[in-house]
């Protein structure tokens, strides 16, 4: 027992008006003692006083502890799924997908199973590795550019991890001669029009993934030093090696291999081992299949074959609709509309918008077959050198 007050215990973390099957129960004697551990209301009980401390072992445990809801306004009962997150230290952002959990399933938390999360952090910061990187961003914040600004993101990478021409780019921005001019002239990617085939700005990534420190320069030189020279040998095109690049790799050819197996899993579980053969199976190996081929012809950065949704991972209740599509409730006879294309007359613009309905075509978005109505389009000036397409419905009668 301690005579102090209690810093945090159990009373802290428990809520009054949590709700549930709840029965009343008595008020304690005295309700002003602190424990330092789990403490138990009596001798013969096993329900936890709410001024102690939580087990390790029983997190589920009952607790007596103050409610709105019974006559005595007091109760016995386990705290709930958001109490849990609280008593666990689990972060603010990571709560909402855990206080939803039902009572029943409160054992599947994957927290109650480790140590709270203050804990973890303090053990975390007073190993070697972090205070090598604390050393190595101090330093980092120290360092001035010439007339005394502070190095950028932009600016600070890792020395070796970035090609030459990188390097020489970066010296340019910060220390070479006209260095202001340059920067000045930078491209402001947060505000800018991005046109939609433009390229992704993979360096703004690279720039701050090098600027945390994470990494050992010795190391990352070594590995681009060979896997370039190799790729030299070999003809390939683009032989500069970026180890951010071929992790990137290897995060999407897993995540493919995950999306094929969840759809095969659930083939199994929906229609049996033999499901390939059955008739009923065939719609949703159709789906399956396409959804399956575009995600293996994307990249980490784009869908370069478009996509499609992966129906057999939304709830049960809207998975046939995300299949198929939500019909559309129509009152009388389809209106049709015969009323040709009218033709652009800049020739920029009309070779643009013809690009982007080659692009749907190629995706498999609008595919050949009996024209019954057409939907008439538009471009419109996206950025400088970019059109949008705005497909126009209200000429054929359906908006």
């Amino acid at each position: 027992k301690l005579d102090v007050p209690c810093e945090r215990r159990l009373r802290h973390v428990m809520d009054a008006v949590t709700d549930g099957h709840l029965t009343a129960a008595e008020e304690p004697l005295d309700d002003m003692r602190c424990y330092d551990r789990e403490w138990f209301i009596s001798d013969e009980s096993k329900v936890l006083d709410w001024n102690g401390t939580l087990p390790r072992v029983k997190p589920l445990s009952k607790v007596r502890c103050r409610s709105v809801f019974t006559e005595t306004k007091w109760t016995h009962r386990g705290l709930s799924s958001k109490e849990l997150c609280s008593a666990y230290d689990v972060p603010i952002g990571l709560v909402n997908g855990f206080k939803e959990v039902k009572p029943n399933q409160r054992h599947s938390l994957p927290f109650t199973k480790a140590a709270p999360t203050k804990l973890l952090k303090a053990v975390w910061e007073r190993t070697e590795f972090v205070k090598t990187w604390k050393a190595r961003s101090n330093v980092r914040e120290e360092t001035e550019i010439e007339g005394g600004k502070p190095m950028t993101d932009d600016i600070v990478i890792a020395k070796g991890a970035c090609s030459a021409q990188e390097q020489s780019s970066l010296e340019t921005k910060g220390e070479g001669v006209g260095g202001e001019e340059e920067a000045d002239e930078t491209e402001d990617y947060s505000k800018a029009t991005k046109s939609d085939d433009a390229a992704v700005p993979v360096e703004l990534w690279d720039d701050r993934v090098w600027g945390l420190l994470y990494h050992d320069d010795d190391k990352v030189r070594a590995y681009r030093e060979k896997w370039t020279a190799k790729r030299m040998e070999q003809g390939r095109k683009g032989p500069d090696r970026c180890p951010l690049t071929v992790i990137r790799e290897a995060v999407a050819a897993k995540w493919k291999c995950l999306v094929t197996t969840s759809f095969l899993k659930y083939m199994r579980q929906e229609f049996g081992k033999g499901w390939r053969l059955r008739t009923e199976a065939q719609m949703d190996l159709e789906a399956g299949r396409e959804c399956i081929t575009r995600a293996a012809a994307s990249t980490y950065w784009a869908w370069d074959q478009g996509s499609r949704p992966f129906y057999w991972r939304w709830p049960m209740s809207v998975r046939r609709e995300i299949r198929d599509g939500f019909k559309v409730w129509v009152q009388g006879e389809l209106p049709f509309n015969r009323k040709p294309q009218r033709k652009e007359k800049d020739p920029a613009i009309r070779r643009r918008m013809r690009e982007k309905i080659e692009l749907a075509r190629g995706r498999g978005y609008i595919a050949a077959g009996e024209v019954l109505s057409l939907t008439n389009y538009f471009g419109v000036p996206k950025g400088l050198e970019d059109t949008r397409m705005v497909y126009d419905a209200t000429k054929s009668g359906l908006n």
